[in-house]
């Protein structure tokens, strides 16, 4: 008979995860199948069930637990301490390899499981000792097998319990000092905001859209009332996209289904938002990327798809979700991609053919479109400011003006043109639902301000009349104000622009007092 080495619980426990955080998705993911085992069963209704989160910075310790069926006393040893011998269907389970329940021994020193059984008026506790665990897996001197390792560092116990509780808790007391993100409350928040099989947060307006198009489509989204401290977890999307600083650059203004299928397989759908594609969506977007999932609960981090995309960055344009529905696209241990396999490469391959060039034209197109905007809206705003520069300011000299009438000019001919090419972009792509919806997007962000008028009407035709800005000297006769103009002009030659313009504007502050 084979002999199975210490080694393999120290690749389970201590070596199986770089990221904490990620106990949590695997206590969560065994809470939400033995949930929708109660409610099979009518142990529960979906809106009894729960899955709670304490932690206890103070005194180190993290408990989560659930409402769910729990272990029966006469399985509770054989399930717990079995290693990746699970019973669960990996079709039907979130987590079904059996080894995602030994994730907390790396960070703490007492691990606990604790259980009671609906019927039964006894609960089951098993203790493990953590620290004695990693003494013999780093003690090279001793050599055991796993089981009998297992056997060394268990206790279990029980203790009388109401007969109709039911509830499964894992308890980590202790936590290590090198692992206290653990118990920042704010970043495991945030960690599962990302990562949960949660509702989407009531602020988000398209979730009823992405929920009636589920519905419609006959696809399942799990969803669980989780809390942490006693406050409800969310996914937390927003419609407004922001710079690095915060601001305000975008806004979602649709969202857009698709469907990954080929032969009659489906092997997942997804929906991503419709805005101006402003630019790579920065980190403080917190729900950047089109996110992978899998019941719900995410696979990977924000990038996980970054590979399908014909650039990397491409994916941080987007905000959305691939759920995946296709039973033989499995997650790996780690849970951070599939398992290499023939319906693994049929995904990339359809995704990649159908949505690869589709969307990096969508943002490349944008881009085009928001350029064509923003040379319209330039072109207008130059134009305003020479008509402004005439009534407000007045002009420096007669070779002032007449630059100014001929770049207005200019600009009058040119603005047709300009309009035009948003004529043409629109015109080409008019056969494309998703990329007019992009449009539209930006045209309101550029909503254009009415054509200034084409005429200088603004502007005297008659050099006899000009608004200079000597002008505004009333003070100073004729002869004086035109003295002024040539001083005002050889400054404005024989200085850099700017410079110029403060001499200039002090000079006439100075001599209108």
């Amino acid at each position: 008979m084979a002999l199975i080495g210490k080694n393999v619980l120290e690749n389970l426990t201590t070596g199986m995860y770089e990221d904490s955080k990620i106990i949590y998705r695997e206590y969560i993911q065994n809470s939400a199948d033995a949930i929708d085992k109660a409610i099979r069963d009518g142990l529960l209704q979906k809106d009894e069930a729960f899955i709670d989160i304490e932690i206890d910075e103070k005194n180190r310790k993290i408990v989560i637990k659930d409402n769910a069926t729990g272990i029966s006393k006469d399985e509770f040893r054989k399930l717990l301490s079995d290693v990746a011998n699970s019973t669960k269907d990996r079709n039907e389970h979130k987590g079904f390899r059996g080894i995602g329940r030994l994730a907390g021994l790396a960070f703490c020193k007492k691990f606990i499981f604790e259980s009671s059984y609906s019927g039964e008026n006894r609960k089951s506790i098993m203790i493990w000792d953590a620290e004695k665990l990693k003494e013999l897996l780093y003690d090279d001197t001793v050599h055991i097998e796993a089981g009998d390792l297992i056997d060394q560092v268990i206790k279990i116990e029980e203790k009388e319990e109401d007969i109709d509780k039911h509830y499964f808790y894992v308890i980590l007391e202790n936590i290590n000092e090198e692992n206290s993100d653990l118990l920042n409350v704010g970043l495991i928040r945030e960690y599962l905001e990302e990562v949960a099989p949660v509702e989407y947060k009531n602020t988000f307006i398209y979730r009823y859209e992405i929920y009636n198009y589920a519905k419609q489509e006959n696809f399942k989204i799990d969803e669980y009332q989780i809390k942490v401290n006693g406050e409800n977890i969310y996914k937390e999307y927003k419609s407004d996209l922001y710079n690095k600083n915060n601001n305000k650059i975008d806004k979602i203004t649709g969202i857009q289904f698709e469907k990954i299928e080929k032969d009659n397989i489906l092997y997942g759908w997804f929906w991503y938002g419709l805005c101006s594609f402003q630019g790579q969506l920065t980190k403080n977007n917190k729900m950047r990327g089109i996110r992978l999932r899998k019941a719900n609960i995410q696979i990977g981090e924000s990038n996980a798809l970054h590979k399908l995309f014909k650039e990397d960055r491409g994916n941080f344009y987007y905000v959305g979700e691939l759920h995946i529905v296709c039973n033989d696209l499995i997650p790996n241990a780690r849970r951070d991609y599939f398992i290499e396999n023939t319906s693994c490469k049929q995904f990339e391959t359809i995704f990649m053919n159908k949505f690869k060039d589709k969307l990096h034209k969508l943002y490349n197109l944008a881009s085009d479109y928001r350029s064509a905007n923003k040379r319209v809206e330039d072109n207008l705003k130059q134009q305003s400011e020479i008509k402004a520069k005439e009534e407000k300011e007045g002009f420096l000299h007669s070779k002032d003006r007449d630059n100014s009438l001929n770049k207005l000019k200019t600009l009058e001919e040119e603005l047709p043109k300009l309009k035009n090419d948003i004529t043409k972009l629109k015109e080409r792509h008019s056969y494309d639902e998703v990329i007019n919806k992009i449009f539209e997007s930006i045209d309101k962000k550029y909503e254009l301000e009415e054509d200034v008028d084409n005429k200088t009407q603004n502007i005297n035709a008659s050099k006899t009349k000009m608004n200079y800005k000597a002008n505004k000297l009333s003070k100073l006769t004729r002869n004086e104000r035109k003295i002024v103009t040539k001083i005002l002009e050889i400054i404005e030659k024989n200085l850099p622009k700017n410079e110029a313009e403060k001499i200039i504007d002090i000079i006439m502050e100075e001599l209108q007092k």
